[in-house]
């Protein structure tokens, strides 16, 4: 692996493309068929966390299968996020921190698979060094998965400034910038409004 001046720690979902969307709107379709609304105040505080019994929960209230359910939901979030293109500037950031020779990591909570299947699909996975999911670590907000991905760029944690020439760990949640300030590090967070006219979420 080349030698990195730096490291840029990046979010993928919400941050390099807009599968929040596609995670609210395949739960609330898959509720509305079954006559049950679900309302975006229920959904907010759950953003980018596991460990919600949706399907469980639903099927509790309509006598369904969780199983299907949840089978049903993926199929309809998996078409949806297949749609959805990058986010405006990841790809010039990317290229910006690629030539500046930062090492880029997408750092997500999500499935591996997930996250490298969505980046070829979009053409970027070549803009990416590395990828570190929580498969094996501990999850954002805590700082392993932090860790492990300096550890992988070649960066020691005195020198991980995310990165030194733009000294930023870039997410849409405030989870994921914990760990920058704790290292006495600038850190920012790429803000968004929810919403697109598919889901129904406010803007």
């Amino acid at each position: 692996m080349r030698a990195f001046h730096g490291g840029l720690a990046i979010d993928f979902d919400g941050t390099i493309i807009d599968s929040e969307t596609s995670a609210f709107w395949s739960w609330k379709e898959v509720h509305a068929r079954r006559g049950v609304t679900l309302e975006i105040d229920e959904w907010l505080p759950c953003v980018g966390r596991g460990g919600v019994p949706w399907a469980a929960n639903l099927a509790e209230a309509t006598g369904d299968d969780a199983d299907d359910i949840q089978r049903e939901r993926d199929i309809l979030k998996a078409e949806h996020a297949a749609r959805e293109p990058a986010r405006s500037g990841i790809i010039n950031l990317l290229e910006i921190a690629q030539d500046r020779r930062v090492g880029i990591a997408v750092v997500s909570n999500s499935l591996t698979g997930w996250v490298e299947g969505h980046l070829e699909r979009l053409g970027i996975r070549s803009l990416v060094d590395i990828v570190v999911t929580a498969e094996g670590v501990e999850p954002k907000p805590a700082p392993a998965i932090y860790l492990k991905a300096s550890d992988l760029l070649g960066l020691s944690v005195s020198d991980l400034d995310f990165p030194k020439v733009l000294d930023l760990l870039i997410g849409d949640r405030i989870d994921d910038i914990p760990f920058g300030p704790s290292l006495g590090r600038r850190s920012a967070s790429l803000c968004r409004a929810f919403g697109t006219s598919r889901s129904g979420w406010p803007r």
